[in-house]
């Protein structure tokens, strides 16, 4: 089976897109996991560090997305 370059491409960024959404759904249940871990075993200051510093990583981890979902239209 023979692509094109560019039909290439646009399975490539499909594919990309579709590990992006997955790694989102990942770091949503890691964060549920690591919350509930974290209130049955720590007091509340601890638990408040952990949550902001969950809270920044996704809000970075949309950044990128955003980021990439940015690039994806100003080349197509």
């Amino acid at each position: 089976m023979v692509y094109s370059m560019s039909g290439f491409i646009k399975d490539t960024m499909k594919l990309q897109n579709l590990l992006m959404i997955l790694m989102e759904i990942c770091l949503i249940l890691e964060f549920i996991l690591l919350f509930s871990r974290i209130m049955r075993s720590a007091g509340k200051w601890k638990i408040v560090g952990s949550s902001v510093g969950l809270f920044a990583s996704y809000l970075f981890m949309v950044g990128l997305l955003s980021d990439h979902q940015r690039r994806q239209d100003t080349h197509s």
